[in-house]
């Protein structure tokens, strides 16, 4: 098998869309989600006297639910936009190489050789590579850097250390 080479760059606007993929994909968001839609709906339902409820809860009810709808994804958006300034490194080119034995990652201001025994897992998601090295920390790496053969060999190569996991 050939290597692998691939060059990435990733601008804040795909790391905000990222960071919002991986974070309403946790089921603790998703139903903090659902219960801020269904206290929006009593809330309302509430005001227009079709829904009996009292007055101080009701207007509490579209308190936290515009707080839960509105105010979180702000606060995502914002420790996104943090995160990615605060992080040289995810502004940087880095160049990927795959082979059987190894991933080899360079940056302008780092250079790392991994076995592939010290991957934890490889996720690939919508437009996505996530290579982790332990549960908490991973190298993004967006599909628009493979050309059509590239993808297709790296896809190869993953599925034969028995590394991928699809989301």
């Amino acid at each position: 098998m050939t290597e692998i080479k691939i060059e990435s760059k990733i601008d804040v606007k795909e790391y905000i869309r990222l960071v919002f993929i991986l974070t309403y994909r946790r089921r603790i968001i998703r139903i903090l989600i659902l219960l801020g839609f269904i206290l929006l709906l009593w809330g309302i339902l509430s005001l227009c006297n079709i829904w009996y409820s009292y007055g101080i809860l009701t207007y509490a009810q579209l308190f936290l639910a515009v707080f839960i709808l509105g105010f979180l994804p702000f606060v995502f958006y914002h420790r996104a936009i943090r995160n990615y300034n605060s992080n040289e490194r995810l502004k940087e080119i880095i160049t990927y190489v795959f082979s059987e034995k190894q991933i080899i990652i360079r940056g302008e201001s780092f250079h790392v050789e991994m076995d592939w025994e010290k991957t934890f897992k490889i996720e690939e998601i919508k437009n996505w590579f996530l290579i982790f090295q332990n549960i908490n920390s991973a190298n993004i790496i967006p599909k628009r850097c493979f050309n059509d053969e590239s993808l297709i060999n790296f896809r190869n190569l993953i599925h034969s250390k028995n590394l991928i996991i699809r989301n």
